[in-house]
């Protein structure tokens, strides 16, 4: 009886060990580094028509005070379907981009807007009637009263709703050569409460915390990640915009350019984010909209952008326990890119002290 016991004994610890083994042989890939084309060539380089700005000067860069796939409205929020391009000028002259007929006229208002070729142009109201034919550059309408810009959406076959400062678009600001921001990596658990529908302010966070030191089970890793325009706007304080890509990934402890599993794409800003729920799978609680300068120069803007990094959740469970890297890699809308990884130990089995 005791033979057999001692052989019982030795086949479990035999195949504990065997197993402890293939966990801590865990494979990692190389990480390619990240860029809008690896994200979606397709749509981050569709092609455009030759096209101009659509205000004075027009063949030169404005300021951009709203950007493509942005934080826009309150409760809830939703993704800026184009860019707001601003002037200090009052009723500012709006110049078609590109030729082509006027369509989708809407008169009057401040959705007041129409269509040439590709791109829309919003709260502008258009001096001419519908199926006019201008030439690019041509002198089409005027900014609605009490709006200081005019919001810019191109939409191309194939993709639908683009960005137009993407590489071959129509915005091109080249003085904008900054890198996105990534800071602040936190953890939560991926339940369904880390990812509700919240307003636009600062309210009480209903997700559970995690420490970066003590992670198990799915986790939510959240971080702030935004783009800050060196080109600011003059009328109001430049507001941070959204980023253009995220990807981030579990990287070991010494090569953060290697991976565990697979990366995870957590936002693909190719083309508008439609929908508020596939809005607050990227969006985390935290982010804030605030934009009451925009209207009232004595008022403050507030945008914060909190993104879930990771998706919605990584199972920490199919990793070993023990210390790694979680890295996150932004892009802007210029292919330029940070990258941050901080460290990260996965502990689903608590540890015993000697003598627990």
């Amino acid at each position: 009886m005791t033979r057999r016991l001692t052989i019982v004994t030795l086949v479990i610890v035999i195949s504990a060990g065997a197993g402890a083994a293939r966990a801590h042989a865990l494979t990692s890939h190389r990480v390619a580094r990240p860029t809008l084309a690896r994200v979606d060539r397709t749509c981050f380089y569709t092609p455009a028509p030759a096209a101009w700005w659509p205000l004075w000067p027009r063949r030169s860069p404005h300021t951009v005070h709203s950007g493509f796939n942005d934080m826009h409205g309150q409760d809830p929020m939703y993704a800026h379907w184009g860019v707001d391009v601003s002037t200090s000028t009052k009723q500012a002259k709006v110049y078609a981009m590109t030729s082509g007929v006027i369509g989708s006229l809407v008169a009057s208002g401040g959705d007041a807007h129409f269509r040439i070729g590709p791109f829309f142009y919003y709260h502008v109201i258009s001096r001419l009637p519908a199926g006019s034919h201008v030439a690019r550059g041509e002198w089409v309408g005027h900014i609605v009263k009490g709006t200081d810009h005019v919001h810019v959406t191109e939409i191309e076959p194939g993709c639908g709703i683009v960005d137009p400062r993407r590489p071959t678009g129509p915005l091109i600001d080249p003085k904008n050569d900054e890198h996105p921001t990534v800071e602040n990596l936190s953890a939560d658990v991926a339940n369904a409460a880390a990812y509700r529908i919240f307003p636009a302010w600062r309210t009480p966070d209903p997700a559970k915390p995690l420490a970066l030191n003590h992670l198990h089970g799915v986790v939510d890793f959240r971080a702030e990640i935004f783009d800050m325009p060196v080109r600011k706007t003059r009328d109001h304080p430049q507001q941070p915009l959204m980023v253009a890509a995220v990807r981030s990934w579990l990287a070991p402890l010494t090569k953060t350019w290697r991976r565990y599993g697979k990366p995870i794409t957590a936002f693909d800003g190719s083309t508008w984010l439609t929908g508020t729920r596939a809005y607050y799978d990227v969006m985390a609680h935290g982010s804030v909209h605030v934009r009451s300068c925009f209207t009232n120069p004595a008022r403050r803007c507030e945008n914060r952008y909190i993104l879930h990094v990771a998706g919605r959740g990584i199972d920490t469970r199919r990793f070993p326990d023990r210390w790694y890297h979680y890295c996150v890699s932004a892009l802007t809308i210029r292919n330029l890119r940070t990258t941050q990884c901080w460290q990260v130990r996965i502990e689903n089995h608590p540890r015993i002290s000697p003598g627990g």
